[in-house]
């Protein structure tokens, strides 16, 4: 599989979305997976959640880059 499609399956979005479905679907993962909100809970979930949080922030960027917008 591609970077490229990688990349939308992360944030769960078809590799046809425009910018804005790109823009919120990268803020509701965020919110989901930003380590300060699993900060109480068990350390593999802290560690789970700050490898997926760098995957979305990855993902957002490649597909920014890649799309054109900031």
């Amino acid at each position: 599989m591609s970077h490229n499609k990688i990349y939308f399956k992360v944030l769960g979005i078809a590799p046809t979305t425009d910018k804005a479905v790109i823009k919120k679907a990268y803020r509701k993962l965020v919110v989901l997976y930003h380590p300060d909100k699993v900060m109480h809970l068990d350390k593999q979930i802290q560690r789970g959640s700050k490898e997926m949080f760098q995957k979305i922030n990855d993902a957002y960027d490649y597909l920014k880059d890649k799309k054109g917008f900031k």
